[in-house]
């Protein structure tokens, strides 16, 4: 499995999780970062479980989408569906 990113439709990066949590953000700390001002430190968490992939906005200030939805608690991401911040849009691949 892998999180492909795009800003504004460009490739912008992409990401193998080594664990099961994988934190979104600007911050140095997190697993992917996204560098933006219109991004949170700590925007969003990804979390992958048997069940499949959840996502939580850790900062609903600045806002987390899940298929042009903002999220208001954790949510299971749909095989292809993309999470939005902030002009990223997230994409998970098997």
């Amino acid at each position: 499995m892998r999180v492909v990113v795009h800003a504004e439709g460009q490739p912008y990066s992409e990401y193998i999780p080594r664990g099961p949590v994988v934190r979104v953000g600007r911050a140095g700390n997190n697993e992917i970062r996204l560098k933006a001002g219109a991004i949170s430190r700590h925007q969003c968490t990804l979390t992958f479980t048997d069940e499949g992939v959840f996502v939580e906005d850790t900062n609903p200030v600045c806002g987390t989408f899940l298929e042009g939805r903002q999220m208001s608690t954790r949510t299971l991401v749909p095989e292809g569906a993309e999470i939005q911040a902030g002009g990223f849009c997230l994409r998970i691949e098997r």
